[in-house]
């Protein structure tokens, strides 16, 4: 992989929680944390999941420890 590639991803990744984060704030707490019996229970753990694997990597790339699991949340493979 090459820093211009990684570069194109993180500005991808930047553009895209600049484009649902907003959403997700207007969504109403019901819908938002309403469990739909996927991998991660719905919305609310499927963002949990997002921000912790991205924390994830982060710490990874600086040689950090790795960030606490959400609770409740069970980390990917």
């Amino acid at each position: 992989m090459t820093v211009p590639e990684v570069r194109e991803l993180f500005a991808y990744n930047a553009w895209a929680n600049r484009k649902f984060f907003p959403v997700l704030a207007a969504l109403p707490a019901e819908p938002y944390f309403r469990d739909l019996k996927s991998s991660h229970g719905g919305i609310h753990g499927t963002l949990c999941h997002i921000v912790w694997a991205e924390e994830l990597w982060l710490n990874r790339w600086l040689q950090q420890p790795n960030p606490a699991v959400p609770q409740g949340m069970r980390p990917w493979p």
